[in-house]
């Protein structure tokens, strides 16, 4: 049995097997549970990015986006004494070097059947409702925020904090959030067609995801909401079986202008599902296996960027990346690193101290709407539900980040092999430019520039819980905290640290190549729509399963 229904049956209190066949006592009406909602690297890598600009002054101003410094190259060098002249950039790739390739539309909804809803219900909500995610998620030492003057004291030995915690308050409203069910279980299905060449906007989305969620075995939640008030969901096929079944997370576009995580999410997850109506191979990988995500993180940054690009660019051209609050999303988790600076590194250059069109990590840790509420999802799917493998796509680079630095030799290597296993599948029959391995040095996440997504998702697996009294993840041996900076190797740690998922594996993947990927001119989707072709990402979720060991 899967370490998944083990969790299942431990929380649960009854047979799974025997729970499936039952008919569902979730009423068709909106089901509520008790929940919540809520990369700088020091790299040695294979690839290089091109060296950083100078600061860019907005063409305009805009409270939300003020003049920022941009990224650094992926190799680390020593500070400037002034900045660089703008180089030259790497030439990217023309799109005519790459071969065209066909964009095949669904087929006509003639020749999907249209299958009538079960009553089967996935147990997420029941799961949710009877797990304490409050107390579970924390240290369960300390109960009040410290002040960081007070803490600096403490870890002046270790390092230099930058920055401030989540206030413990925030931490409990993140994870005492509720999950809404937007499923429509009473419309009949319809045939829906993602085109990656067309924009897909916050409306067309959720109308897709809707759509989506009238076919049985698909679930979508509202799982909190945007800085600027829209809704945030998440969605689940979940199948009717009684099999063991893996889990499987992915994650879209925490940056805004990184929209091929988004659209490829949600045209995987719409082509997996319509193919499964009339392929029984195909079914059968869906009643054994649980596919979950959140297509798209930051809809306000992407809806941004579709009505009103020149607003939220810089006088350089940079499109927004943050969020349209100018905190960095992907900076914003109270994960173990959250702003330590170990003695022998620095602050990175790149770290914004006010909001910014990027790399500013947020006022405090967890400091955003939309962090809180996918700090619950992550918590419940990498702890409670047991994932097995977790993808984050992001954009730029054809590279892909696996394993931290400071986790497990044993727990790093299992995404290692996630890695090689995926790019033997998006790289297959590929003879040009090809995607490639990235690897962070040992001085990442200790250098002040905050948690992103895998961070956090890897900090929860490993048994690191939050710690009230730092506004971050803390590490404890049941009668004290301790901070990464003090611990940084699990390998030689002198504590013993129980991992809540010891065979977790993520990913944090790349797509394109350039500026030319990024954003949402019609140039770009076109250019993400032969991504996608070309490199197979149409495949990827139906071979996961096929990669657990």
């Amino acid at each position: 049995m899967s370490r998944h229904n083990e969790y299942l049956k431990k929380i649960l209190g009854f047979n799974l097997s025997l729970m499936i066949t039952l008919t569902a006592i979730v009423p068709n009406s909106i089901a509520i549970a008790s929940a919540s909602a809520l990369e700088g690297t020091g790299l040695s890598t294979e690839y290089t990015e091109p060296t950083p600009e100078p600061t860019i002054t907005p063409e305009t101003t805009i409270t939300q986006v003020p003049t920022i410094t941009l990224e650094p190259t992926v190799t680390p060098t020593p500070e400037p004494s002034a900045l660089p002249a703008i180089p030259t950039p790497t030439p990217t790739p023309e799109l005519s070097q790459i071969p065209e390739a066909t964009i095949t539309p669904s087929p006509a909804l003639t020749s999907t059947p249209v299958p009538t809803k079960s009553p089967f219900r996935s147990k997420t909500l029941e799961l949710m409702s009877k797990y304490d995610y409050i107390s579970k998620g924390e240290t369960g030492i300390s109960k009040k925020k410290v002040p960081v003057k007070t803490l600096q004291k403490e870890v002046k030995a270790y390092g230099t904090l930058y920055g401030t915690g989540m206030p413990y308050e925030e931490y409990k409203q993140a994870m005492g959030q509720t999950w809404v069910d937007a499923t429509e279980y009473d419309k009949k299905p319809v045939n829906i067609t993602v085109d990656i060449t067309k924009t897909m906007n916050y409306d067309n989305y959720v109308s897709t995801l809707k759509k989506l969620s009238r076919y049985e075995g698909v679930y979508i939640y509202k799982i909190g909401k945007s800085t600027e008030g829209r809704d945030l969901y998440a969605i689940e096929i979940d199948m009717a079986s009684n099999k063991d079944k893996d889990v499987f997370m992915l994650t879209g576009q925490i940056h805004a202008r990184e929209f091929a995580g988004g659209t490829f999410i949600v045209k995987e997850f719409v082509d997996l599902v319509q193919k499964a109506q009339t392929d029984k191979k195909t079914m059968e990988l869906l009643k054994s296996n649980k596919f979950v995500a959140i297509p798209i993180i930051n809809v306000d940054g992407r809806e941004a960027l579709i009505t009103a690009q020149n607003k939220w660019s810089t006088g350089g051209g940079q499109l927004l990346k943050a969020y349209t609050n100018g905190t960095d999303g992907g900076r914003n988790f109270p994960g173990l690193q959250w702003g330590q600076v170990t003695y022998g590194s620095s602050l990175k250059r790149i770290i914004e101290k006010k909001p910014s069109y990027a790399n500013f990590p947020g006022a405090y840790a967890g400091s955003n709407s939309e962090t809180k509420a996918v700090m619950k999802w992550m918590y419940h799917y990498v702890v409670v539900e047991q994932a097995t493998y977790y993808l984050d796509l992001h954009q730029q680079g054809s590279i892909i980040y696996a394993g931290k630095s400071w986790q497990t030799k044993q727990q790093e290597q299992n995404s290692k092999d996630l890695r090689t296993n995926v790019l033997s599948v998006i790289n297959k029959g590929i003879t040009s430019r090809k995607y490639t391995r990235v690897y962070e040095g040992t001085s990442y996440g200790m250098q002040g520039q905050g948690s992103s997504l895998t961070d956090y998702a890897v900090t929860l697996a490993i048994g690191a819980k939050f710690s009230p009294a730092y506004g971050f993840s803390a590490f404890t041996d049941g009668k004290k905290e301790y901070m990464l900076m003090q611990i940084r190797d699990l390998d030689k740690k002198t504590i013993k640290v129980r991992e809540s998922n010891k065979n977790f594996a993520a990913l944090t993947l790349e797509i394109g190549y350039g500026e030319k990927y990024l954003g949402n001119s019609s140039s770009t989707r076109r250019l993400l729509a032969n991504e996608y072709n070309y490199f197979n990402f149409g495949k990827l979720l139906e071979a996961l399963p096929k990669m657990v060991k």
